[in-house]
């Protein structure tokens, strides 16, 4: 049952959060972006049940950690500067991104991007630089950031991205299927341990007689 109880906390999770929600993935250092505290922002091993791990966009520019409930930004719109999480204002530029070419992401309107590795610095930063190291991809999906969800915003459409919508899906349709398999091997094994004393009670009714 302890089986049991772990699915299911895992499929209502899946149902709760937010289905557009995604990770923040830089495949060349094989690490995700992880809000340590609102002023704290570095890389980790990717970890999908890390709600601090998890983004989602709430315009067109602005993105959103699940855990602290603030936006993603800057301290200044300058290069080599900490990235933090701000109360959310879709007025302030420094919290403000867009996707560039292929998987560059940055600040809207700024040759400026996220970036994560330089100078031996642990903290993700504001960097002029557009490498390896400032590249971001959806953990899981390998697609631009900008696939899951922030194009809703630009229509004026109510929604998700189609593509973020399907990935979500294909988790809690797993998630179920789990699920239905420990149910099912949970009844067989009552079956079985119930079979055993009421065949070994006929057993002493026949010798008896």
């Amino acid at each position: 049952m302890n089986q049991l109880y772990i699915y299911l906390l895992a499929l209502s999770s899946a149902f709760n959060s937010e289905t557009n929600s995604f990770l923040i993935y830089n495949k060349d250092h094989n690490k995700c972006v992880y809000a340590v505290n609102a002023t704290v922002v570095q890389a980790a091993p990717c970890d999908v049940s890390s709600e601090a791990q998890h983004f989602r966009w709430i315009s067109s520019s602005q993105i959103l950690n699940l855990f602290f409930n603030r936006c993603l930004g800057s301290e200044e719109v300058k290069d080599w500067t900490k990235i933090i999480l701000l109360p959310c204002n879709d007025l302030s530029p420094m919290q403000t991104w867009e996707c560039k070419e292929e998987s560059l992401f940055g600040l809207k309107g700024h040759p400026l991007h996220l970036n994560y590795g330089n100078h031996d610095e642990p903290n993700v930063m504001l960097f002029s630089g557009t490498g390896v190291w400032s590249r971001w991809l959806i953990y899981g999906m390998e697609e631009n950031l900008c696939s899951c969800g922030n194009q809703v915003f630009d229509h004026h459409e109510e929604g998700v991205s189609l593509f973020c919508i399907c990935f979500s899906s294909f988790i809690v349709v797993g998630l179920f299927s789990m699920t239905a398999a420990v149910i099912r091997t949970n009844i067989r094994s009552k079956a079985k341990g119930n079979t055993g004393p009421a065949m070994t009670f006929t057993s002493k009714q026949y010798e008896n007689a």
